[in-house]
């Protein structure tokens, strides 16, 4: 994958455009990176200048706007991370750090209080799986996409008729132009879905209709599943008929239930889907009831990712599940604290980083 380099000044930071690299000019002999923050992954040296591998301004939920953040974490005793020699500048492009270009897939779950916007990056290609309310769409998914130099999206699916999850349908297809759309053709009530989905001819989208059992590409090491729902299905709600779909990245499964509840959670025990994954994503359901036992019990998902907000009730995790959780051995991020998190997916390995407080979880853990 070649990087879109460039270098530009802000703050007495020089920085490259690639959002997971930040160019210090430094006089230091050594350069300590305050985890917590920023959660740095490699330091280049290149003689008076150390390039920080693995960085990002999500803890900002700004991707676009770097900057420079309490570098000297010695006095604090932060752990520094281990130092890469480069010769010269053109080695350090060159270089083919496990983070930037040997990644199968990474996957950013964005923070986006009771809706979803999460981005799937594999090899060429950029997903996203909803886009967020249309204020968050503004605030927060546009200036990410810009700021990962992303100017068109491969794929964009929808997973239901929530204007928490696609009101910003109508201003990404301005701005970003989806070569494929997947729809959730299910019948909702929802105005916004239905408005969004007359604007669809106007855009000349290649529009996929996909039910139950049927698979999408999205590269040579992903594909995307859809596990629910069947072919003409209707539900009282649209939660009750959101999409559940299942990605593969070599090994790795990522399962991503959306707003489902119990109802969906047991039509797919009952579907005798293959539901085991590593990862699970998910939001709340309406009536607040989702993540049932007999549900993670056939999952068997080594981190959840769950949306997770004060008001209203409904959407925040109870302290009883998430006590649940915790004895089944599964780690849980929830986003109320974690704000963005961030998956990253080698060739054997993968691991899970959230921003706000500098976790990382490894699927080598337990």
């Amino acid at each position: 994958m070649d990087l879109p380099w460039r270098f530009g000044f802000a703050g007495g930071v020089a920085r490259l455009a690639a959002i997971d690299h930040l160019v210090f000019p430094s006089g230091n002999a050594e350069l300590a990176f305050r985890e917590s923050c920023r959660s740095a992954d490699r330091i280049f040296h290149l003689g008076d200048r150390a390039a920080v591998a693995g960085g990002g301004a999500y803890r900002f939920r700004i991707v676009a706007h770097f900057q420079q953040c309490e570098l000297d974490a010695r006095d604090g005793g932060d752990r520094i991370h281990s130092m890469v020699r480069a010769g010269s500048w053109k080695s350090l492009l060159r270089r083919r750090t496990w983070l930037a270009e040997k990644l199968p897939a990474k996957i950013t779950v964005l923070d986006v209080g009771a809706g979803a916007a999460v981005h799937v990056r594999a090899s060429r290609a950029d997903w996203l799986l909803d886009c967020g309310s249309g204020r968050d769409y503004e605030r927060v998914l546009r200036p990410y996409l810009h700021g990962a130099g992303i100017n068109r999206i491969t794929g964009l699916l929808l997973t239901h008729g929530d204007s928490l999850h696609l009101g910003g349908t109508e201003n990404l297809l301005r701005d970003f132009v989806p070569d494929v759309l997947i729809d959730n053709s299910a019948t909702d009530r929802s105005t916004v879905h239905r408005r969004i989905r007359e604007i669809f001819p106007t855009h000349r989208l290649n529009l996929l209709t996909l039910k139950a059992g049927e698979n999408f590409p999205i590269s040579s090491d992903v594909s995307g599943r859809i596990l629910f729902p069947p072919a003409d299905f209707t539900a009282a709600t649209a939660d009750d008929q959101a999409f559940v779909v299942q990605l593969s990245i070599k090994r790795t499964k990522i399962l991503f239930v959306s707003d489902s509840g119990y109802a969906t959670e047991k039509s797919l025990l009952a579907s005798r889907s293959d539901l085991r994954s590593d990862v699970l994503v998910k939001g709340q359901h309406h009536s607040g009831n989702s993540g049932s036992d007999v549900f993670l019990d056939a999952v068997r998902p080594r981190l959840i990712v769950a949306t997770s907000r004060d008001f209203p009730q409904q959407e925040r995790i109870s302290d009883e599940w998430a006590g649940q959780v915790r004895a089944r051995n599964i780690k849980l991020f929830r986003q109320d604290e974690t704000g963005v998190v961030e998956l990253e997916f080698g060739e054997r390995e993968w691991q899970a980083r959230a921003y706000l407080t500098g976790e990382i979880f490894r699927s080598a853990n337990r």
